[in-house]
């Protein structure tokens, strides 16, 4: 899908000429002035355990996040959240400090290269969380 997508993508510092970064770990951005903040996916969760400032939850979720200020790499990390939050279940909170439907066009993706109907990953949530965050977690084991 983030190969083949026709949303302009490049490495994780949003360069020209660059290509996101699939293997072992996924790592993305938007290109020059359509970038933002990496998607960063690590190929183990280990490698975000080794980061000195990471954040757990009560419920022993590692908090990560990328903002994307709503740049047309957003559907590419939506779709991505999509297709991890129907893999993994209750295996990983996927929150958002937009509305739902700013998951929809990347919900349409993730279906187009899953070729099999998703659910939302946001209908989880409560509205007021909606509201007040921005972040994705991942579930330690």
């Amino acid at each position: 899908m983030i190969r083949n997508t026709r949303i302009p993508l490049a490495d994780g510092l949003g360069e020209t000429g660059t290509k996101p970064v699939l293997d072992p770990e996924i790592r993305f951005n938007g290109v020059e002035d359509d970038s933002h903040e990496t998607f960063w996916l690590p190929a183990t969760l280990k490698e975000i355990l080794d980061i000195e400032y990471v954040q757990k939850d009560d419920d022993g979720f590692v908090f990560s996040c990328t903002k994307t200020a709503y740049k047309p790499y957003d559907t590419v990390v939506t779709a991505c959240l999509t297709i991890l939050k129907n893999s993994l279940g209750k295996d990983i909170k996927v929150e958002s400090d937009g509305e739902v439907r700013d998951f929809n066009e990347g919900l349409e993706l993730a279906q187009q290269y899953c070729h099999v109907e998703l659910d939302h990953p946001l209908q989880e949530m409560e509205p007021k969380q909606l509201e007040l965050n921005s972040v994705r977690y991942v579930k330690e084991k």
